[in-house]
């Protein structure tokens, strides 16, 4: 039986920039692309589906490995054209960890959370 211990949720957003004919072709590049990303990268059960002015996704990884996840941010923001942006929320499976990602330009910036121990609470 597969295990799988990072499921990972994206939005990507478009620009008001982006016309409404050059969105569909656009959103159809951009899903081959990140597909090709997350599939090289180890990414399994991924579905996208657009909403309005964004592209949504979810896949998971065997493991909620910082080097991997990394790799993804970082390869997907290389393939997100001008006027398109996004997050990435990754989530350990045993609910230790939470990465935030965010990503535009060619560049990423992530952002850690340990939700391990529960805080000081009275």
């Amino acid at each position: 039986m597969a295990k799988y211990n990072c499921e990972v949720f994206g939005l990507i957003s478009y620009s008001l920039e982006i016309s409404y004919h050059d969105l569909y072709e656009v959103e159809e590049t951009l899903m081959a692309d990140l597909q090709e990303v997350l599939e090289n990268l180890g990414g399994v059960h991924l579905d996208f589906w657009g909403y309005g002015d964004t592209l949504q996704l979810q896949c998971c990884f065997s493991e909620f490995d910082l080097d991997t996840l990394g790799a993804v941010c970082r390869d997907m923001a290389a393939k997100l054209p001008r006027d398109v942006n996004g997050k990435l929320v990754c989530v350990d499976k045993h609910l230790r960890n939470l990465q935030v990602y965010y990503l535009g330009e060619g560049q990423c910036q992530g952002v850690s959370l340990d939700i391990a121990e529960p805080p000081n609470m009275k």
